[in-house]
């Protein structure tokens, strides 16, 4: 009788389960804290110095690092180039994503093969897929040439023409990444109510009265947190510049993370990277920030 009053008593007593809930997850909290913000301490101290990799004497040197990296034309050029690939590789990845899961919610054949063949590239290797790619650019063996000339279209330059060659690497980040969009948002549109769908249908709604008034509205935070995750990804592609074009031709792609490399190991500049790659972090950080927070907003 009395052991069943203790176990009644501390079980109607919410302290010691919590207290006993936050020491179990306490080392599994304290190591991701650690892993992610000990490199951010080391960026943040390295960006006010002026460490190289040549086994120069570290001197700090205050926000010099900032002021030559804002300052300079090279870095908003680059900025400007890292923006333009964020803007149109996330935009059309949104649009073809969303109306490809709006597709695969009807009934269609071989339903189940096409939506296997459409995340294979999600699930691949990016530095094996950007070598294929690279092989299918090549202006005299690629078949994307071969095939433009069944219709009678020249070679095309691809990745070898300034004028062309950030566009090609947006189409493959496209590729690439339109399966993530295409799942998440397929995921979101199965868990939605058809109520409200079947209802309006009765009412005399059309298509586009259906995705305008009953559809976008309802999935908003899909779109967010979409929105969030490739912004975000889009903004740290470093891969598959790297491996196509190398940021070049000249300087055509050299995003800001391309720049960050060739600062930290070509020119062994770890002081003037590290501020270079902070500012982008913070920059990323707010923008992160407010797509939330204008998602909250438009749910309220």
């Amino acid at each position: 009788m009395k052991r069943s009053k203790i176990s009644e008593k501390w079980r109607g007593n919410n302290i010691y389960p919590n207290r006993y809930a936050v020491l179990y997850i306490l080392p599994a909290v304290l190591f991701m804290i650690c892993l992610c913000l000990f490199p951010v301490l080391v960026l943040i101290a390295n960006s006010f110095t002026d460490l190289t990799m040549v086994g120069k004497e570290v001197h700090f040197v205050g926000l010099q690092n900032f002021k030559e990296i804002l300052s300079s034309q090279d870095f908003y050029r680059q900025f400007g180039l890292t923006l333009l690939y964020v803007a149109a590789s996330v935009l059309a990845e949104m649009v073809l994503g969303f109306f490809l899961a709006l597709f695969f919610q009807v009934s269609v054949p071989f339903k189940r093969l096409a939506r296997t063949l459409m995340i294979l590239p999600m699930v691949a290797t990016p530095v094996a897929m950007c070598f294929l790619w690279s092989i299918m650019y090549n202006p005299k063996m690629g078949i994307l040439n071969y095939l433009l000339s069944l219709f009678g279209i020249g070679p095309q330059p691809w990745v070898s023409s300034p004028a062309t060659a950030i566009w090609s690497i947006i189409l493959v980040d496209i590729w690439m990444n339109t399966p993530f969009v295409f799942l998440i948002f397929s995921s979101g549109m199965t868990a939605l109510p058809q109520d409200p769908f079947e209802a309006a249908i009765v009412d005399g709604a059309g298509f586009w009265t259906l995705i305008r008034s009953i559809l976008l509205p309802t999935i908003k935070p899909v779109f967010t947190v979409v929105l969030m995750f490739r912004v975000i990804d889009a903004f740290k592609v470093f891969d598959l510049i790297y491996v196509l074009t190398g940021g070049g031709p000249g300087n055509a792609t050299e995003t800001v993370n391309i720049a960050v490399y060739f600062s930290a190991f070509r020119y062994y500049k770890m002081g003037h990277a590290s501020a270079m790659a902070l500012i982008m972090y913070i920059f990323v950080f707010l923008l992160s920030v407010a797509v939330v927070k204008k998602g909250k907003l438009s749910l309220a």
